[in-house]
C-alpha cells in the first residue's frame, strides 16, 4: 500500500508545466476512479462538487491525503455536464493497468479553464487553501480505501458501532451510503 499511495502521490505534485497543471488524474482503486490531492481539488472545482472528499492521515505520511471515488460509469455522465465541455478525456476507465499506481484516465482542462498564464505559485496556494478547509478523519490507516487491512490493525466491533452511530445517513447520497457501507463490511470481515 505504502509504495501505491507513494506512487500515485508521485504523480500528483509532479506539475511543474502549464500542460501538467490542466491534468486530472483519476487513478483505479477496486471498483471506483480517484483522484487524489491535487486532482481532486480540480475534479471539485471544474468537473463536479457533489462527491464527499474524503481526507485521512496514512502511516508514513506526516501529511492527510484527500481523495474521492465514484463508478466508473457515471464519467461520461459527468463530462456530459456544460460545464465540462472542451474537457479531453484519455485513457478509458474500463480498462485494466498493469500497475494501480498509473493513472487510468487523464482528463485535460481547457486553455479557458486553466490559463497557461495561471501561475504554479497560484496554483499551489489555491490548492492548499482547499486541503485546509477539507475535514480530516481522525484514524490513521495502512490502507487505501478498497483495500484489505492489514492483520495488525485493530479493528473491534465497538469501533464499527461507534461508526455505524456516527455516520449521518440521512445527509449521505446512496453512493457515500454504499461506499461506507463497503468498508463497514471490509472491518466486519477483519474481525471473524
Amino acid at each position: 500500500m505504502a509504495e501505491k499511495l507513494k506512487e500515485v502521490l508521485k504523480v500528483e505534485f509532479d506539475r511543474d508545466t502549464p500542460e501538467s497543471r490542466r491534468k486530472i488524474f483519476l487513478f483505479r482503486d477496486g471498483s471506483f476512479l480517484r483522484p487524489y490531492e491535487i486532482s481532486c481539488w480540480m475534479f471539485q472545482r471544474f468537473i463536479f462538487d457533489g462527491y464527499k472528499v474524503s481526507c485521512r492521515t496514512y502511516k508514513g505520511y506526516k501529511d492527510p491525503v484527500c481523495l474521492i471515488g465514484f463508478p466508473p460509469a457515471s464519467l461520461k455522465k459527468l463530462l456530459s455536464a456544460e460545464k465540462c465541455k472542451g474537457i479531453q478525456q484519455i485513457g478509458n476507465p474500463e480498462e485494466t493497468l498493469e500497475t494501480e499506481a498509473d493513472p487510468i484516465v487523464e482528463l485535460i482542462l481547457p486553455e479557458e479553464l486553466m490559463p497557461e498564464s495561471y501561475p504554479a505559485d497560484l496554483f499551489l496556494e489555491d490548492y492548499k487553501a482547499w486541503k485546509k478547509k477539507q475535514k480530516v478523519q481522525t484514524t490513521e490507516l495502512d490502507t487505501l480505501p478498497g483495500e484489505q487491512q492489514t492483520p495488525h490493525q485493530k479493528v473491534t466491533m465497538t469501533n464499527i458501532i461507534q461508526d455505524l452511530l456516527a455516520f449521518p445517513l440521512e445527509k449521505k447520497s446512496p453512493l457515500e451510503a454504499y461506499m461506507f457501507l463497503s468498508e463497514i463490511r471490509t472491518k466486519a470481515a477483519s474481525i471473524f
